[in-house]
């Protein structure tokens, strides 16, 4: 027989929030495949009274915010806010709002190398030399030097 013991019925609880939480990953994770910053979705219990939905709503963002969310280009970070407006003594709102952060995408630099002659030779040998000419490289056994420039777009 289950046991009725307060810490029992909170596992049970939190069993079940982080059960609901699943059920909105796939449009979650929709909103963030696309890069929105922003979103919202609505909550599955909008039919339940604000007193009951806004508190079960609480607790499902706060799981929401401890989940690891990614996207294509690494981990973000989620933040959700459950939503619960009253629209009149008989209807309500219940939506979840978010706020995503995506990993900052590091800058190429304009330059890799300055333009001009370059001498390349093997560190492992040195009397192989890299001869470059027309857009191929090979491994040549005299010493080459390499013209670099970069082509104007």
């Amino acid at each position: 027989m289950p046991s009725l013991l307060p810490g029992h019925y909170a596992a049970v609880k939190v069993r079940k929030e982080l059960y609901v939480t699943g059920a909105y990953a796939d449009r979650i994770q929709q909103h963030l495949n696309a890069k929105e910053t922003e979103f919202s979705i609505d909550a599955d219990n909008g039919t339940i009274p604000p007193s009951i939905s806004g508190i079960q709503n609480a607790i499902v963002a706060y799981a929401m915010n401890h989940w690891e969310w990614s996207a294509a280009d690494g981990n973000v970070k989620l933040t959700a806010t459950s939503n619960v407006t009253t629209v009149s003594s008989y209807q309500w709102s219940a939506k979840f709002d978010f706020e995503v952060e995506y990993p900052e995408t590091p800058a190429i630099p304009d330059r890799v190398i300055d333009d001009g002659e370059y001498h390349m030779a093997s560190c492992a040998d040195t009397s192989v030399a890299l001869g470059c000419s027309g857009g191929s490289a090979v491994l040549t056994s005299s010493a080459a030097t390499v013209v670099v420039s970069r082509k104007m777009v």
